[in-house]
């Protein structure tokens, strides 16, 4: 994670508060149909059970522009991207968690 207040405008967004965390993952989409992927589901896990989504404008600027929640992902597709979360606090994230949909369980995984 940035430092405290390192947040700042991306791509003409508003300033945002807090501190950027970018956290590199891969997706695989293992069913045969296309799957939504939503940059709100996304969630960085804090200290004391509190989340936050993805922060989109920042996420878009790490991956050089493209909106990577604008198209489904196709069918038994693979990403390996960037995804920024606008934190407060000093604490990093614990976990990360990564849905498809809202009825979607998920993965939740533990940060180092």
């Amino acid at each position: 994670c940035g430092a405290a207040g390192a947040a700042g405008p991306a791509d003409g967004a508003a300033p945002a508060t807090g501190r950027r965390c970018q956290a590199t993952v891969g997706v695989r989409n293992v069913t045969g149909d296309q799957q939504p992927w939503h940059g709100q589901l996304q969630r960085a896990y804090l200290p004391g059970g509190r989340w936050v989504s993805t922060d989109e404008p920042a996420t878009r600027a790490a991956n050089l522009g493209r909106d990577v929640f604008a198209d489904p992902m196709a069918a038994g597709s693979r990403v390996v991207l960037p995804l920024v979360f606008t934190v407060d606090g000093r604490d990093p994230p614990r976990q990360l968690e990564l849905r498809s949909g809202v009825f979607s369980a998920g993965v939740r995984v533990d940060m180092p």
